[in-house]
Formats: structure tokens, C-alpha cells, sequence
């Protein structure tokens, strides 16, 4: 555990830019509620998110101190200093924040913390496999669900069996999601692109699944295969747009990965369904 009273009683606090993932989720979101407080802990969590939103704003520094976050956590009595640092420790321990003693060399402090630098995520990353594994039953069944649902998953009817993956859940997704857009301005651009695309993804699911519905049975697993075909473009296409917004480029790796996508779905369309004049200007 990390003994904070060996150690200046002020916190520097900055973004972790370079851990910044746009791809996480809000601290806001039912992702955490349902998900990281079993994993973390509620004061863990709380902490997290408190941090969070004192360097919301990108080069800003701030510093605080300890006995004020053990107030603005309800943190009382002599082990107050330990229930802090324990929570500190799971935010190291999985990556939400990153601890240094001494300072990084290139951020810089001010003269008054010569103590614990701290530098903070702006959103939760998605728990990882061995996380999941930790958590109880019913919450680990439901972390399984197509990554898209997750966030609208429900602490009192976890999804065990594939009836609850149905659509009215995508549409409370969609609709938790498009409420975040519109209530919380201080999204920025990227992390606007990145709930949008959610957004997209899930009504993209929605059509096929109305799709498929509609179809005849003898047609069903064609356009099934049809719909994999498409989603694997798309989610490429997302990739490449995201690497160029960030870094300019796409990878070796991107270019193949897209093109091939897109050879598939070509490749799919070809050969599952010749010309046929006689439908021309149709759809």
C-alpha cells in the first residue's frame, strides 16, 4: 500500500495524455456503475471519478489535497489515510491512473508539491479479461454480451440467456447514448465521433436484424452471412478514420486489414448473386 503521509500531503494532479483512450466510457456511465464498483469498489470508484473531473480540462494542472479528497470522499477516522491509499492502489493496479513520486521530468509542478504526482485518465477502459473473470456471476454473464449492449445491461436481469439481448436493450443503449450527447457539452470532438459511432453501430444491428425478419427463412443465413461481411468493412473503415485523425497514417497492418474486409464483402456479393437485368433500378 502506499503510505501518503510519508509523502507531501498535496496531490499534483494532470491528464494522462498519453493513456488517453477516446474508446473508453464516461465516468458517468452505467458501464461503471455496473461494472467497475463491483471490480473496484465504491470508493475506488469515486475517487476515480473525482480525479477525473478536476483535470478535465486538457494542460490543466491541479493540485489538491489529501485531506480534502478524504472529506469529498466521506472518509473519516484514523484509517481515513488508508482507505484513500488502498483506493489509490486499484487505480494503479488497473491502469485508471498512473502514480509517480517523484515527478515526472516533463510535467511540471508547481513549487508547493514536492510529494505524489498523479496522472488521470479522462474515462474508464473497458474491464479486461482477467477482470471480468473476478466479478460475480451474473455480472461477468453480462460483461459477455455483444460489446455494443454492455452498457445497457441490468443489475437485476442479468443477461444469461440470448432472449435478453433483444431489441428493446439496443434501443436503451441507443438512447442512453444519444442522451449523454445531447445533456453533457463538454464532450469533445473525438469523444463525440466515438459515442456516435456507437450510435451508428448498434442501428446498423437493429437493420439488420429488422433484415433478417423480413426475409424468407431460405434466405436468412445468406444475408446473415452478408450482414458479417458489411459489419467487418465498417468496423475497419472506423479503424483507419480514427488512426488518421490521431496519427495522420494508417498502419500495414489497417491497409490489410480494410482491404481485405472490403474484398470480402465484394467476393460475398459476386458469387451469392449474378446480374440479373431484370431488376435493374430496383432499390
Amino acid at each position: 500500500m502506499i503510505e501518503l503521509k510519508q509523502h507531501s500531503s498535496n496531490w499534483s494532479l494532470n491528464r494522462w495524455i498519453d493513456c488517453d483512450n477516446r474508446s473508453g466510457v464516461d465516468p458517468r456511465s452505467r458501464y461503471v456503475d455496473h461494472f467497475w464498483i463491483p471490480a473496484l469498489g465504491p470508493t475506488a470508484v469515486c475517487l476515480a471519478r473525482a480525479l477525473m473531473r478536476m483535470v478535465a480540462r486538457e494542460g490543466k494542472e491541479v493540485v489538491v489535497r489529501g485531506e480534502d479528497l478524504e472529506a469529498l470522499l466521506g472518509l473519516r477516522g484514523s484509517d481515513a489515510s488508508d482507505v484513500l491509499s488502498g483506493a489509490l492502489d486499484l487505480l494503479v493496479e488497473h491502469g485508471i491512473v498512473h502514480l509517480d513520486l517523484g515527478g515526472p521530468a516533463d510535467v511540471p509542478k508547481p513549487s508547493d508539491t514536492d510529494g505524489v504526482t498523479v496522472l488521470v485518465r479522462s474515462s474508464f477502459p473497458y474491464l479486461t479479461d482477467e477482470a471480468v473473470e473476478r466479478l460475480p456471476g451474473d455480472l461477468a454473464i453480462a460483461h459477455r454480451a455483444p460489446h455494443s449492449l454492455r452498457a445497457a445491461a441490468t443489475l437485476d436481469a442479468p443477461m444469461d440467456r440470448s432472449r435478453d439481448l433483444g431489441p428493446h436493450l439496443r434501443v436503451l443503449s441507443i438512447a442512453a447514448t444519444i442522451d449523454e450527447i445531447i445533456v453533457n457539452p463538454s464532450l469533445d470532438p473525438g469523444q463525440l465521433a466515438f459515442r456516435w459511432q456507437h450510435v451508428v453501430r448498434l442501428a446498423e444491428e437493429a437493420r439488420d436484424d429488422a433484415v433478417l425478419d423480413w426475409a424468407p427463412t431460405d434466405l436468412e443465413s445468406t444475408l446473415a452471412e452478408c450482414h458479417l461481411a458489411a459489419q467487418a468493412v465498417n468496423e475497419e473503415l472506423w479503424s483507419a478514420q480514427c488512426a488518421i485523425a490521431t496519427r495522420r497514417s494508417i498502419s500495414d497492418h489497417q491497409r490489410s486489414a480494410l482491404a481485405e474486409s472490403a474484398a470480402g464483402l465484394v467476393d460475398w456479393l459476386v458469387s451469392e448473386y449474378p446480374q440479373d437485368p431484370s431488376l435493374d433500378g430496383d432499390f
